[in-house]
C-alpha cells in the first residue's frame, strides 16, 4: 500500500470511512476519522471530519489534535461550517492545555458577483485573550476589486487595520496598518509550547493595483525582533514609489546577531518585475544557527559576511556573489563533531556553486578539503564536479546520549572525485578508517530480520506510463542510481560493535584488517570483493533472560567477498572459556568404578565452548565444538580431553552439554549415573544449611536483643572431594561481636566446630579458632585498622595453619569515579555533604517545628 498509493506515508493508523449517500433524497453523509498520520515528517493526531449536505445545506466539521511539522507543534484546533440560504458561517476554535487560545466566527454571504464577509464581534479570541472589532465590519469582493469597512481588531494599544481608503495614495491599494502589534499573538499558535518568535510590529504595508502591475510601498518597523531565540534587534522595511512603476527598496536588520542590507529598486510589470537589487550580509554570527537548527547545530563561534546582486526579473532573475567564512566554529550535535571553517569562501551564482580549496577542520585540526562546482542548470537536476581529500579527519564523537543508534569515535583518510547529477551521481573514492576508529551501531528493531522479498508487484502501464492509477511517483529529479567505485581499508585498530537487540544486550564487536573493493553500477547491481580478518572481538548474547555469556572473536576469522555482497563466506570462530568439574561429564563412562576414581574426576578444569559460523552470510551455518587448553588436555591422565573428543562427534549430547555450559557454567549430568546424592539432593542440602543459618540467627536476636552483644551462626554442610575419597562435612561457625568506645571498636571472636567430618584427625578444634579487632580511624567508618587471627586448614601435608595479620581499610561506596577521588582528597563525597546538611535541615525543621506546637499549646491552655 505505502509503494503504490501512499509514498510518502511513513506511519498510519486505522482509517475509518462511513459514508451513506441517498441519491433519492440527494443527501450525502460522511465521517472519517484517522488517529495518526505520519506524512513525510508531518504527524496529525487524531484528524476527524464529518459532513452532511442535501439539496438544502452543506454542514461539515473538521478537526484535529495536534499538527507536529519541524518547528510548528500547531494544539488541537477545530474548523466547521454551515451552509443555507446563500450564507455560509465558518467557526474556526483552537485549544492549548483546555484553554480557548483561538476563536473567530465568520460570516460569509452573497453571490458571484459580490461577496461579503463578516467576522462576528461577540467573541474574536488572539493567543487566549479576547480582541474588539467593529460591528459593522465588512469585507466586499467585487470583480477586480476589495473593498473594506470598518475592519479593525484591537486590544488595548494593539491594533491591525486594513483598508482600501488611504488618501495618501492615488492608485487602488490595499492596506494593512499595524500599531505596537505583537507577533507573538499569531505565532504562539503555530506553537504554543515554544515561542517561535516575538517582537513589536509598527507601520503599513500597502498592495498598489493588487490584481494588475502590483507594486508594494512599505514603511514598517519591528523592535525586540526574536525568532526561534535568536535576536534579531530590528527590523526595518521601507519601499517607496519612484513613479512609472517603479519603486525603491531599502531593508535592513541591524542589532542583533544578523546585520544586513537589502537596498534598490525594481519596476512592477505584469509580465515580472524588473529587479535591481543588492543583499549584503555584513555580518552573520554563527551563534544564530543554534537556533534557526532547533539545537542540530550548536557550540558555534565566529561568523560570515557575504554580498550578492540580483537583477533580471522575477521570473527569470539573475544572481551572483559570495559567502565568506571567518573562524567559523560550529557542532553537528547529533555526531557531537566539532569543525571550523577557518577563512573559506563560497560562490553562489545562476550557475551553481564553487568553491576552492573550501577547507573544513575538525576539532584535531585534521582536515577535509573539497574544490570544484555543483551546477545547478536545470536546478531540478543538479551535476557535480567535485574533488575531496581527508587526511585523518574525525566526522563521529558522539555519546549514546547525542545518538541513539550510531555513537562513538570515527576518523578517515580519503580521496574522492564526484562527477555525473543528481540522477546518477558518479563517486569514485578511496576510504580508509583511522585506527582510531571505535563505533557502536544499534540495530533497529524492525530491521533484525532480514526479508528478501516484501510481496508488492507494482503494474505500470506501459502506453500511458504517468496513468494516476497506476503512476507511482510524480516527474521529479530524485535519484535515479549511483555508479559507485570505491576501494575501502580497513586498519586493523578500528573497532565496530554492532547492537544486535538493545533490551537483551545482545552485541558484536570486531576489529581486524581488510581491504575492499565495492562497485555499484545505476541499475542496483553491487559487487564486493576482499577479505576482511578479524584480529579480536566478541559476541555477547543473553540466554532466555537468564544470563549473559561472551564468546572471544578468536583471531583469523574471515569474512571473503567475491561478487555479490550478500553471498560473503563465512569462516568465524568464537570462544567461550568455562571452568567447571568433569565429574559430569565423566559420569556415564565411570558409573559403576569405586568412588575414588570417580572422585578425581570432581577437579575443576579449564573447557572451551567454541561457536562456529560457516557458509554464506544470508544463510550461516551455526554449530558448537567443545575443547581445552593445550596444556591441559593431559589432565587426569588425558582421560577429560579423550571424552571431550568423543563428544564432538555426538552432535545431540554436544548440544546439551553445550547448553548447559553457557546457561549453568557446569556440564548435564546423566541422572543416578553417577550414585551420588548431587543433583536434587545436592539442592536441597544447600537451601537446608541456609534455612538452619537463618532461624539460628533470629533465635540469637530475641535471645540478645538490644544489649549490644551480637551472636552470628553459619550453618555449612557439604562434600570434601580434597582427599583420596570423597568426606561429607558438617561445621557450624560460630562467632560473637561486640561494639565499643561509641561503636568505634569492634572485637570480634569465633571458631568452626567440626559437627561431622574433620579436616584433621589431629587437630582438635579450638574454643576460640579466629580473632580480629577492627577500629574505626575515621567516624563514618571510611578508614579503618584491623589486626586478626585465624584459624585456616590448608591442605593434607600442611594440616591446620594459624594466620596473623594486620589490614588498613579503606571503604566507599560510589557511582562514579570522581566521587571516588572526591572521597580520597576531601574526605566526604559531594553527595554525603550534601545528605549531612539535608539531615541538620531536617533536625533544625523539626525542632522549629516541635517548639511552635508547643508554643501553641501553651497559648491555648492560656
Amino acid at each position: 500500500m505505502s509503494e503504490v498509493f501512499f509514498v510518502n506515508v511513513k506511519d498510519l493508523d486505522t482509517i475509518n470511512i462511513d459514508v451513506d449517500f441517498n441519491e433519492k433524497q440527494r443527501q450525502l453523509k460522511a465521517n472519517i476519522t484517522a488517529p495518526h498520520i505520519n506524512y513525510g515528517g508531518v504527524e496529525l493526531d487524531s484528524l476527524a471530519f464529518a459532513m452532511d449536505t442535501d439539496t438544502d445545506k452543506f454542514v461539515f466539521n473538521l478537526k484535529f489534535n495536534a499538527l507536529n511539522a519541524g518547528p510548528f507543534n500547531i494544539p488541537k484546533t477545530k474548523i466547521s461550517g454551515l451552509q443555507s440560504n446563500n450564507e455560509l458561517g465558518l467557526n474556526f476554535s483552537a485549544y492549548h492545555k483546555d484553554k480557548q487560545m483561538m476563536y473567530a466566527d465568520v460570516n460569509i454571504s452573497g453571490n458571484r458577483e459580490r461577496l461579503k464577509l463578516h467576522v462576528l464581534p461577540e467573541q474574536l479570541i488572539l493567543n487566549k485573550n479576547e480582541w474588539s472589532i467593529p460591528k459593522n465590519n465588512e469585507i466586499i469582493l467585487t470583480e477586480n476589486k476589495l473593498a473594506f469597512k470598518n475592519f479593525k481588531i484591537n486590544k488595548n494599544t494593539q491594533s491591525i487595520e486594513v483598508t482600501d481608503t488611504l488618501t495618501s495614495v492615488k492608485k487602488q491599494h490595499i492596506a494593512i496598518l499595524y500599531k505596537n502589534f505583537k507577533i507573538s499573538e499569531v505565532l504562539n499558535y503555530l506553537n504554543p509550547k515554544t515561542q517561535l518568535g516575538s517582537g513589536i510590529l509598527n507601520g503599513n504595508f500597502i498592495l498598489e493595483e493588487p490584481f494588475n502591475n502590483t507594486g508594494v510601498l512599505a514603511n514598517l518597523n519591528v523592535t525586540q525582533l526574536n525568532v526561534m531565540n535568536v535576536n534579531l534587534g530590528i527590523l526595518s522595511a521601507d519601499a517607496k514609489a519612484l513613479g512609472s512603476n517603479s519603486y525603491d527598496v531599502n531593508t535592513t536588520l541591524k542589532e542583533g546577531e544578523i546585520d544586513l542590507d537589502l537596498k534598490g529598486n525594481y519596476t512592477a510589470k505584469s509580465a515580472g518585475a524588473t529587479l535591481d537589487l543588492n543583499l549584503d550580509i555584513n555580518k552573520f554570527n554563527m551563534k544564530a544557527l543554534t537556533g534557526f537548527s532547533q539545537g542540530k547545530i550548536t557550540e558555534t563561534d565566529g561568523s560570515f559576511s557575504g554580498n550578492f546582486k540580483l537583477n533580471g526579473t522575477t521570473k527569470a532573475p539573475e544572481y551572483q556573489g559570495q559567502l565568506n567564512f571567518k573562524n567559523a566554529d560550529f557542532k553537528l550535535a547529533m555526531f557531537n563533531a566539532a569543525f571550523t571553517l577557518k577563512n573559506e569562501v563560497l560562490n553562489i551564482d545562476n550557475d551553481g556553486f564553487s568553491v576552492n580549496n573550501f577547507t573544513i577542520r575538525d576539532e584535531n585540526k585534521n582536515t577535509f578539503v573539497i574544490s570544484g562546482d555543483v551546477n545547478t542548470k536545470p536546478f531540478i537536476n543538479p551535476s557535480f564536479n567535485l574533488e575531496a581529500t581527508a587526511n585523518n579527519f574525525q566526522f563521529l564523537n558522539a555519546q549514546k546520549e547525542d545518538n541513539d543508534f550510531l555513537y562513538g569515535k570515527a576518523t578517515l583518510n580519503a580521496s574522492a572525485k564526484i562527477t555525473g547529477d543528481l540522477q546518477i551521481p558518479k563517486i569514485d573514492m578511496n576510504v580508509t578508517m583511522g585506527k582510531n576508529t571505535n563505533v557502536t551501531y544499534v540495530l533497529p528493531s524492525a530491521t533484525v530480520d532480514v526479508e528478501e522479498r516484501d510481496g508488492v508487484v507494482v503494474f505500470v502501464n506501459r502506453e500511458n506510463p504517468d496513468a494516476i492509477l497506476t503512476r507511482t511517483q510524480e516527474k521529479t529529479a530524485t535519484i535515479k542510481g549511483y555508479d559507485i567505485t570505491a576501494l575501502f581499508k580497513i586498519e586493523k585498530e578500528a573497532t565496530t560493535t554492532i547492537v544486535l537487540n538493545e533490551d537483551t544486550g545482545d552485541n558484536f564487536m570486531v576489529s581486524g584488517d581488510g581491504d575492499l573493493n565495492f562497485t555499484m553500477n545505476p541499475n542496483g547491481n553491487m559487487t564486493l570483493a576482499g577479505v576482511f580478518e578479524a584480529q579480536d572481538g566478541h559476541y555477547e548474547m543473553n540466554l532466555y533472560n537468564l544470563v549473559n555469556r561472551r564468546f572471544n572473536v578468536t583471531p583469523g576469522s574471515k569474512v571473503t567477498w567475491s561478487g555479490d555482497p550478500f553471498d560473503a563466506k563465512l569462516d568465524i570462530k568464537a570462544l567461550y572459556e568455562v571452568e567447571t568439574s568433569a565429574s559430569a561429564l565423566m559420569a556415564p563412562v565411570f558409573s559403576d568404578d569405586d568412588p575414588s576414581v570417580k572422585g578425581k574426576f570432581r577437579q575443576v578444569l579449564p573447557f572451551y565452548v567454541y561457536l562456529n559460523i560457516d557458509g554464506q552470510l544470508m544463510a550461516p551455518k551455526i554449530n558448537f565444538n567443545l575443547d581445552m587448553p593445550e596444556d591441559e588436555q593431559g589432565a587426569i591422565g588425558g582421560q577429560v580431553f579423550g571424552r571431550v573428543q568423543q563428544l564432538n562427534q555426538q552432535e545431540d549430547e554436544l548440544n546439551r552439554q553445550v547448553f548447559s555450559l553457557l546457561v549453568l557454567n557446569r556440564f548435564y549430568p546423566d541422572p543416578g549415573s553417577d550414585g551420588s546424592t548431587g543433583g536434587v539432593a545436592s539442592i536441597a542440602r544447600d537451601n537446608l544449611n541456609d534455612a538452619v543459618s537463618d532461624q539460628l540467627n533470629v533465635f540469637s536476636d530475641k535471645l540478645l536483643g538490644e544489649t549490644g552483644f551480637e551472636l552470628d551462626f553459619g550453618f555449612d554442610s557439604y562434600t570434601d572431594y580434597q582427599g583420596a575419597t570423597p568426606q561429607e562435612r558438617t561445621q557450624l561457625d560460630i562467632a560473637a561481636q561486640k561494639k565499643l568506645f561509641n561503636d568505634r571498636l569492634i572485637v570480634r571472636v569465633g571458631s568452626e566446630i567440626d559437627i561431622q567430618g574433620s579436616s584433621s584427625a589431629d587437630e582438635a578444634t579450638p574454643l576460640i579458632g579466629n580473632v580480629s579487632l577492627e577500629y574505626m580511624l575515621t567516624e563514618n567508618g571510611r578508614y579503618r585498622i584491623k589486626g586478626f587471627r585465624r584459624n585456616e586448614f590448608e591442605n593434607v601435608i600442611d594440616g591446620q595453619t594459624i594466620v596473623s595479620g594486620i589490614a588498613l581499610i579503606f571503604t566507599q561506596e560510589f557511582n562514579k569515579f570522581n566521587e571516588l577521588w572526591e572521597a580520597l582528597l576531601q574526605g566526604k563525597t559531594t553527595k554525603e555533604k550534601q545528605t549531612e546538611a539535608e539531615k541538620k535541615a531536617a533536625a533544625q525543621a523539626l525542632k522549629e517545628k516541635q517548639e511552635s506546637t508547643n508554643k501553641s499549646i501553651k497559648d491555648i491552655k492560656k
